[in-house]
């Protein structure tokens, strides 16, 4: 019996085509409108920003499957082989279609696209090949940064992890074990990422392992043909390395060659727009920065963001990155401006090193008398300093800044001696000299035999370039005392290293200034403001000074360094002699009394020894000995140092000097500088040269007699 339903019976058909009824209208209230209108609001903001449904993009390729197979394998066949791979992963059906036997031809064709590709292994599928030469995933976690890590020995693809999980390096493996030289032999082992150490998949240690305790094989068949194999993988791996390296720096070639017409094409379109003459110095600091001669204070134009990019450039690209350019130009402007205004200020200084040279050549007797300021101080005096800060437009000549120091040295002399001596007096710990004792009224400290000072920059004295700078190591310390003026003229109160690193720019510039350079006496250094922070006490020479005064019975409050010189005693060591003075009897050596100080440092490290004093008849007869002493030990006689007066503080200056090797200067330099003289022509004292103020007084060298008994 048929069951007639009813017209109004509910249906799934008579659902779908059933119209939705009308949305019932709101009343609107005293009690609901302020709800009702937010609700309506908040509706329509809803509905607008929904966001628009796209069409999905899944499922594209699946018409294509349905092609016939010869149309699809010919169309395959036209890609590369990292395209394969791709498409074949791009659904099952497609996967099942190129991993089958039948689509071997697919892959032959793909891999012929690729010019010079080294042929497929025998025991390597042509996916797997193709996997292993271009995918780019790490053949272990599947991560995508395993690009430039594929190794064609061990025919594997890994990630940095990767590798230390499943590699296995040679260095723990001993080759004086059997099992273990099987290995060696018997696996591939390559240099992995270039590597120093060669390694081992620890999978193919464990299959030759795994096989090689199989009783059903033949294990000396085996092994020869896992080393006939291994053999051939090499030879085949070193080739596909050599065709990857081609094919990276062929690539390269082609980026390096599409970044130089893209900076092209935006160097032409800066040069309509008025930019040619940055851009002619922008390319002049790239060389030079290339050449390690220059620092850029603004990125090169090679290297911005916009210009460095493998891309073509178009109209389109240019116009998106016109505002960019435009804005960097203005700064290479600004950079330009800035380097004018410096490379004037560096002319104005040399301007006023100039003028200093020529003051201390006509002040000559003022200038060598006494410490005088380095030409960095000069540098830092404020008229100086305000003529070379003068506006760029304003003209500053060498004549002016020698107005300046006329006025401003002569003064500055006295009162720079009289402060370099106060610091150096403030530094010493000794409490002398007494200035109510006689003949003490203009005496001070520094004067004294008693202040000894020692020299702490090691690292200028090793850079010295001629044996005259080299300092000689003496005591424990190492380090030679200086007395008065010794101390007030040595080189490295004026001379420090150049850092090049610095951050600081007022120290960059006063390290590329060339004015400033002594690399003639000491390499890798410049002048610098005269300072005596290196100079500290040297108290064992202190002692010991004080000891040989007592011997000679001198006061060390009030004898200072030139009574020594003129007393000019001879001395005995009582250590040496253990004790036993001069009797007539015995020979024992005769010092000088810095040579005593020096033997004292050198030999007994400064320990607070008992000196003799021999009598003046013999300290004649000593000196008598003394002047014959070089003949005898067949060595040059100790003779002073000198400085030349026209290099006084220039960049040639060669720093102390032999009067030989002095005389060979000016040979050298009377050829093509008129103010050296040619040493034929007789060469003044004062005008010429001047001794060397930094350096004591010539020793003689020791001699040994017999001095009579002292009363």
């Amino acid at each position: 019996m048929a069951v007639q339903l009813a017209d109004n019976f509910e249906t799934p058909e008579n659902r779908e085509n059933e119209q939705e009824p009308p949305q019932k209208r709101i009343k609107i209230t005293a009690d609901n409108g302020r709800k009702v209108i937010q609700d309506m609001k908040n509706a329509r903001l809803d509905k607008r920003s929904a966001p628009l449904r796209r069409t999905s993009s899944r499922g594209r390729l699946a018409p294509l499957i349905s092609l016939p197979m010869d149309v699809l394998f010919e169309i395959f066949g036209h890609l590369l082989p990292l395209d394969v791979l791709h498409v074949a992963r791009a659904t099952k059906e497609f996967r099942r279609v190129l991993l089958h036997r039948s689509a071997i031809t697919i892959w032959k064709a793909a891999l012929a696209n690729v010019p010079e590709l080294p042929e497929c292994p025998p025991e390597m599928s042509l996916p797997a090949w193709a996997n292993l030469v271009f995918d780019l995933h790490c053949h272990n976690c599947g991560n995508s940064h395993a690009k430039n890590v594929v190794d064609f020995i061990l025919r594997v693809r890994l990630c940095g992890p990767c590798s230390k999980l499943c590699l296995l390096s040679s260095k723990y493996f001993d080759e004086e074990e059997t099992k273990d030289k099987l290995i060696l032999k018997c696996v591939p082992f390559s240099k992995w990422n270039k590597g120093a150490v060669t390694s081992c998949l620890i999978s193919d240690r464990d299959e030759f392992l795994k096989k090689l305790g199989n009783p059903n094989c033949n294990r000396q068949e085996f092994i020869d043909s896992r080393r006939a194999e291994v053999k051939s993988r090499i030879e085949h791996g070193k080739r596909c390395h050599s065709w990857l390296d081609e094919q990276t720096e062929a690539r390269e070639k082609e980026l390096d060659d599409i970044k130089l017409k893209r900076k092209n094409a935006i160097i032409d379109k800066l040069a309509d727009l008025g930019y040619a003459e940055e851009i002619d110095y922008m390319s002049d600091l790239e060389d030079r920065v290339m050449c390690g001669v220059a620092e850029s204070g603004v990125q090169l134009l090679s290297k911005h963001p916009s210009v460095r990019i493998a891309m073509p450039l178009t109209e389109q690209g240019w116009s998106n990155i016109k505002s960019k350019m435009v804005k960097y130009m203005e700064a290479v402007k600004a950079q330009m401006l800035q380097e004018d205004r410096l490379k004037l200020l560096e002319t104005r200084k040399e301007k006023a090193l100039d003028a200093w040279h020529t003051y201390c050549q006509k002040n000559v007797a003022v200038v060598l008398s006494r410490p005088i300021p380095s030409p960095v101080d000069i540098l830092a005096l404020q008229k100086v300093q305000d003529m070379v800060n003068l506006p760029s437009q304003e003209e500053v000549t060498c004549a002016m800044f020698l107005e300046v120091l006329n006025d401003e040295v002569p003064d500055l002399l006295e009162t720079f001696r009289r402060t370099q001596e106060s610091k150096l007096a403030e530094k010493h710990p000794c409490a002398y000299p007494k200035y109510w004792s006689p003949g003490c009224a203009n005496l001070r400290k520094v004067h004294l035999a008693v202040c000894v000072f020692m020299c702490t920059a090691d690292i200028v004295h090793l850079r010295a370039r001629h044996d005259e700078d080299l300092v000689r190591c003496l005591g424990e310390d190492g380090r030679p005392p200086l007395f008065y003026p010794e101390f007030l003229f040595h080189p490295c109160n004026s001379i420090c290293e150049k850092r090049w690193l610095g951050e600081d720019e007022a120290v960059k510039i006063l390290d590329k200034n060339e004015r400033l350079s002594v690399s003639h006496q000491f390499r890798g250094c410049r002048r610098q403001r005269r300072s005596s922070e290196k100079l500290v006490p040297h108290e064992k020479a202190s002692r010991v000074v004080e000891k040989i005064l007592e011997a000679c019975r001198l006061d060390p409050r009030t004898t200072t360094v030139k009574n020594m010189d003129e007393l000019d005693p001879r001395l005995i060591c009582l250590k040496c002699t253990f004790g036993a003075k001069a009797d007539g009897e015995r020979r024992c050596s005769v010092w000088s009394w810095r040579n005593a100080v020096n033997h004292c440092l050198r030999v007994h490290w400064g320990a607070a020894i008992s000196w003799q004093k021999i009598s003046d008849e013999d300290a004649v007869a000593a000196r008598a000995l003394e002047k014959l002493e070089p003949a005898r030990r067949e060595v040059p006689a100790p003779e002073p140092m000198w400085r030349c007066t026209v290099c006084l503080d220039t960049p040639g200056d060669p720093g102390r000097m032999t009067r030989q090797r002095l005389v060979k200067h000016y040979q050298r330099l009377s050829t093509y500088d008129p103010r050296h003289r040619n040493p034929k022509d007789s060469l003044q004292h004062g005008r010429d040269f001047y001794r060397a103020l930094e350096c004591p007084p010539p020793q003689p060298l020791t001699v040994k007699m017999v001095p009579k008994a002292v009363p």
